[in-house]
């Protein structure tokens, strides 16, 4: 037989509960174990008991539309380029001057002038990890002190001066593997021990970590792997929102420019930023035309292009041998207006590199996404059309229009190389949306 709430209680002895919380607490006695029953249904508060609030993990906050908040809405380093707190990618292939470029962001933002002609935002000091070609650190750090830190034009109100002899810049010439389970930690140490050196000696934040080169620092086991170099991805984004800087990590492109990034596409996908440094090279090795591309930028316009020049430092005359010299970056104005779109690759027509970015765009935009039936029930990753042509857009592969509309020849390019891919079987397409 079903027993009623007052049954149970009074099997349970209430009234021998009642009378031990009444009893004063040295007696000695402890409280009948027992269960009190609510009479009421499930789900409803009794009486005027509160509900706890709820908590959340440690280090997550909620926060909520309309409260107060005077933080600005974007905070960059340089200007439209790489943001204050994030990760980023400077890539290109070998010979295109990518440790000078990099080096040379380091000066803009050591003393907090321009680079590449962009108003540097933030002062602090810099923290180079030489992943390889660590005995050239020294020789290009030298150069960069005599020649740009020493010639620095006026300091802004507020901005610290640099001493060309004595420069907020640290650099370390061994990486902890990124994939290695104490990556975290280790890592975490070298830029608490550089922060708090910069704010020690200098009276500057860390505001930037230079990671030349990713493959070795990284320390792939697969590195066309996803898994592995989101993992990677991962560890810099903590350091980054730890220490509130930008991790810039100097990366390769393949032999075919146009495919980005060597190995998993994670990388790009995963940054907030992507410079692409792009030149001419003959069979010798001869490198012309070197420019810096903005192929990426959360928040701002991508597809300028920014010329450059190398010019020869004297390092050291070593005393009548052959003097020890360095190279220094000079920049020249844009050749190319914001937004627009990339050259065309040495070959290949302006159809076929879209069909190519076409398809790798569909692969960022379908990582991640349930699989829904395709035809003959294939269970495929479907992505809208009008997605697929707005990502082109965003990486400068289509021509908008002011108005936000792509340009007549862009939207006519895009139609035919995707009827090109269809016609392939490389994509399939119905009722607006695209699969493989």
């Amino acid at each position: 037989m079903k027993q009623d709430a007052n049954d149970i209680l009074r099997a349970a002895g209430v009234d021998r509960l009642r009378e031990a919380i009444d009893r004063p607490p040295d007696t000695g006695q402890m409280l009948p174990n027992v269960y009190i029953v609510h009479d009421r249904e499930p789900g409803r508060p009794s009486g005027n008991t509160a509900a706890a609030p709820a908590s959340l993990p440690n280090d997550f906050e909620l926060r909520w539309h309309g409260e107060s908040d005077d933080t600005p809405l974007k905070e960059w380093l340089v200007d439209k380029t790489l943001p204050k707190v994030g990760k980023a990618l400077i890539a290109g292939q070998w010979g295109t001057y990518k440790t000078f470029v990099v080096l040379d962001l380091s000066h803009g933002v050591m003393t907090k002038t321009l680079f590449a002609g962009r108003r540097v935002d933030r002062q602090g000091g810099v923290l180079f990890i030489a992943a390889e070609g660590q005995d050239e650190v020294r020789v290009r750090i030298a150069a960069l002190a005599m020649d740009k830190v020493a010639s620095a034009s006026a300091h802004s109100e507020g901005t610290i001066s640099v001493d060309p002899t004595r420069m907020p810049f640290a650099w370390i010439e061994k990486c902890p593997l990124l994939t290695a389970d104490d990556a975290p930690a280790k890592l975490r140490e070298i830029v608490s021990a550089a922060a708090e050196g910069m704010k020690t000696r200098f009276g500057l934040p860390l505001a930037l970590i230079v990671i030349d080169t990713l493959m070795p620092a990284a320390g792939f086991r697969d590195a066309n792997d996803a898994s592995e170099t989101q993992r990677v991805m991962t560890v810099l984004t903590a350091i980054a929102l730890e220490f509130q800087l930008l991790v810039l990590a100097v990366d390769h492109f393949g032999k075919d420019v146009t495919t980005g990034t060597r190995n998993s596409s994670v990388k790009e996908d995963a940054v907030d930023a992507v410079l692409a440094l792009l030149a001419e090279r003959d069979l010798a090795g001869n490198v012309t035309n070197p420019r810096l591309a903005i192929r990426k930028v959360r928040g701002a316009a991508t597809g300028q292009e920014i010329p450059f020049q190398t010019r020869s430092v004297i390092v050291h005359e070593n005393l009548g041998f052959d003097a020890v010299t360095s190279l220094v970056v000079d920049w020249s104005e844009p050749t190319k207006n914001v937004g627009a779109a990339p050259a065309k690759t040495k070959g290949k027509s302006e159809i076929e590199i879209l069909k190519l970015e076409m398809l790798k765009a569909y692969d960022r935009l379908a990582e991640g996404l349930p699989l829904l039936p395709g035809l003959n029930g294939a269970a495929v990753c479907k992505v809208p059309v009008g997605t697929l042509r707005d990502e082109l857009k965003s990486r400068g592969f289509l021509e908008a229009k002011e108005t936000g509309g792509l340009t007549d020849t862009s939207r006519s390019n895009f139609r035919r190389a995707k009827t090109a891919l269809i016609s392939e079987s490389r994509f399939v397409e119905l009722n607006e949306m695209i699969w493989k």
